[in-house]
This record gives C-alpha cells, structure tokens and sequence, in this order.
C-alpha cells in the first residue's frame, strides 16, 4: 500500500456532538490523497464508535482508541502513526474549507523552503461567538506575512493549530 501524500492528525476527545461534521468535511477534500489518523483519547460519549464507523465505510481513515492521555500525548502518538509526507493538523469541532488540503499541498510543493502553512479561520456558529474569540480571529487572520507570523511568535501561537500542514519529517 502506498503511503499518501497527506496524513491528516486529529485527537478526538469527547466530541460526538461535532465529530460527524468533522469527518464530512474532511471526506468532501478536493485533494483525495490522503489518509486520517484519529486518536481518540479516551471519549466516555461515543467518539470512538463514530469514528470506527467512518474506518467501516471509508478506507482512508483509521483510529487509534487509547487511555485518555491528554492534550499533548494524543496528538504525539498519532504523529507516529501518519504516513504522509505532510500532516494536516485538524480538530474534531471544526470544518476543513473543501480546498484546504489542496491549497496548502500546493503551497508546500511549490516552496521546499517552507516547513509550515496556514489558513485564515473562521469561527462558528457566529451567533455563538463572544467578542474575545471574535477578536483573536481577527488577530489571527491578520498574521498573513512571515515577518507578522515570526514577530508575533512568542505572544500567542500565530497558526492556529487546526489550520496548520506541516512537512512531516520536520515534526518529530
């Protein structure tokens, strides 16, 4: 079996409730070369079935079901699970806009000097968003030139992590 070009990385920790539109947004990618490394960290409200039905009905997704180990541990131990020569890093409450995978390959094939890329983020549902978050997007989504990203590097991570693809063997 050929390894894909793009591992997608996503711990999943109790979020049955946003999960199925996760894993729908990640299916419609237009880049189809990739697989999905799902770690689940320990749910206790059905994540890991969900997950296991999505490995059933598509094969370019696997989960792995481990003791909940935490917010660093999880996406670590998927790391050493992804194939690809990039890995998309994604949450499971979030949607991946339909090119992103294609973009950011894009991106990274065209510059061997790049080792990250990113996108602007959108938080939802928009009524639901406080003026903080609102805020922090907008911060965020203003961070579009490396010298922006590189002077704002030690107030608060300017790639939010969800958004981010990586050249794999940079990662470890």
């Amino acid at each position: 079996m050929t390894a894909p070009r793009v591992s997608v990385l996503m711990p999943v920790y109790n979020a049955a409730e946003t999960l199925v539109q996760t894993l729908e947004s990640i299916a419609g990618q237009s880049f189809e070369d990739f697989e999905v490394v799902a770690v689940d960290d320990g749910s206790e409200d059905g994540s890991g079935e969900i997950l296991q039905g999505w490995v059933e009905k598509d094969c370019r997704f696997r989960v792995l079901l481990e003791e909940h180990r935490g917010i660093v541990e999880t996406p670590n131990r998927g790391l050493g699970e992804c194939r690809g020569e990039f890995v998309a890093r994604m949450a499971a409450d979030d949607k991946m806009h339909p090119q992103r995978l294609d973009k950011q390959v894009g991106m990274l094939d065209a510059d061997e000097g790049l080792s990250v890329v990113s996108c602007l983020v959108e938080t939802f549902p928009r009524e639901d968003v406080g003026q903080g978050m609102i805020i922090y997007e907008e911060w965020l989504n203003g961070l579009v030139e490396g010298e922006d990203i590189l002077r704002n590097f030690f107030i608060e991570s300017p790639i939010a992590n969800p958004s981010a693809m990586m050249r794999r063997h940079l990662a470890r």
